[in-house]
């Protein structure tokens, strides 16, 4: 039987170093918060919404924000390399992700390109999308590819404010027979904290692809750029220009954006007072823009956002 000196001690050790791992969860968590926190305010005394986007995006410093390497640790976060071709391309959850991994499984000349099987494309339940990510790569193999000028870096990009709401619709929203769990938009809206913790499909689109950390080419928004990027990618030899402008569509003579494959397109103009008005909570619109702050600053939709403005008003 163990003395009690020696369990006495050994319980003490446990606890000593229970007590240290509690710390440094808690240490982290305040790290990460910290620069989401930094730029927070009260927004009682601004007279309009204009005035709140005006001093949340004033207060944001792009170069506080640390890199965290999610690009590396999971796939879901990293961009896809094509070597062949020499293309990276940064395709983010609720960002029209679906149709540009098609298009770069179509380029790799797989016979099921066609494939709109989610666990496919996205590579889930331990399905292989057939795609090469650079989190395949090694940290030194990655600066290589990503500083190499004969690559060209491309990433499409979303509105946050519409993009956190058409997640919550594609995964919670009631009556949707897939739906992930039960929570109402406001209290998912309220839970956005504006780091790189957060599931892919929310979490802020500054935490993909090493964005922090390497420059892209070009970084288009969703709503209008697209074709600008896809016109680019044949300019620079990247993709041939019949690749990209046939082929596509149930008779193959459509061009790639031609086809219906760019969905998740929330329709702003009947849901944002819906949605972010004052009758569904109010702050919900100035909680979501402030955890978002980075995103609208670094991928420029300061203005959208403040065309969003009249139409959810919350005093």
């Amino acid at each position: 039987m163990e003395n009690k000196p020696v369990l006495g001690r050994r319980i003490v050790v446990f606890v000593v170093v229970g007590v240290f791992l509690v710390l440094g969860v808690l240490s982290y968590v305040y790290l990460i918060r910290e620069q989401v926190e930094e730029y927070t305010l009260d927004i009682k005394g601004f007279d309009s919404y204009v005035d709140i986007v005006d001093n949340v995006i004033a207060r944001v410093n792009l170069t506080s924000f640390k890199e965290v390497n999610k690009w590396k640790s999971t796939f879901r976060f990293s961009p896809i390399v094509d070597e062949e071709h020499k293309i990276v391309l940064c395709t983010i959850p609720k960002a029209s992700c679906t149709a540009w991994r098609v298009l770069l499984r179509r380029l790799r000349g797989l016979e099921d390109w066609e494939t709109m099987n989610g666990r496919i494309v996205h590579q889930y339940g331990g399905k292989t999308s057939g795609l090469t990510y650079l989190s395949d790569y090694s940290e030194e193999e990655a600066e290589r590819i990503m500083n190499d000028p004969t690559y060209f870096k491309g990433s499409i990009v979303r509105n946050p404010i519409t993009r956190i709401l058409s997640a919550w619709k594609d995964k919670f929203e009631p009556g949707r027979v897939d739906r992930w769990g039960d929570i109402s938009w406001p209290n998912f809206a309220m839970d956005t904290d504006g780091t790189c913790n957060n599931n892919e499909h929310w979490a802020p689109q500054s935490c993909f692809c090493g964005m922090r950390r390497w420059k892209y080419d070009m970084i288009v928004h969703m709503e209008d750029g697209m074709p600008d990027l896809l016109e680019e990618m044949v300019k620079r030899g990247h993709l041939d220009k019949e690749f990209a402008y046939s082929g596509w569509g149930k008779s193959g003579d459509e061009a790639f954006l031609d086809v219906n494959r760019v969905g998740h397109k929330t329709d702003t103009s009947s849901t944002f007072t819906e949605y972010y008005g004052f009758h569904v909570q109010p702050g919900v619109f100035s909680h979501v823009l402030q955890a978002m702050a980075e995103d609208i600053v670094r991928f420029d939709y300061k203005d959208d956002i403040k065309e969003m403005e009249p139409s959810v008003q919350e005093d």
